[in-house]
């Protein structure tokens, strides 16, 4: 949009077939003004904000993994302390990594802002 006008190139730009509309008041994410730009690249919405960024929730993402299937993957509980009171074979089998029951797939997927 080379040659447009600040305001111009905004109302110019369109988001999920919406139109969306510039303004000089900064954005509600504290970007957005005339100088610095959001993630609608300074444009707002005609309600008067933008659909901001989702935010991974950075202790979810340090306990959860994503495996090439789309599940999620966690490490198993028990292997804390305590460790002498159980058998080989248990912290052994404790080891291994567990998938994320299916009733929790929408929550965790919602915690890593994940699609």
């Amino acid at each position: 949009m080379a040659g447009l006008s600040d305001q111009a190139a905004a109302t110019a730009r369109v988001d999920n077939g919406e139109r969306l509309r510039y303004s000089g008041r900064p954005c509600s994410c504290g970007a957005g003004g005339r100088g610095e730009m959001c993630a609608t690249g300074g444009a707002r919405r005609k309600g008067g904000s933008h659909m901001p960024k989702m935010k991974t929730r950075k202790s979810v993402a340090k306990r959860f993994t994503r495996t090439g299937g789309g599940k999620f993957k966690r490490t198993m509980a028990g292997r804390r302390h305590l460790l002498s009171g159980k058998s080989r074979k248990r912290k052994r089998q404790l080891r291994r990594g567990a998938l994320v029951s299916p009733a929790d797939y929408k929550r965790i997927a919602l915690a890593l802002a994940v699609h």
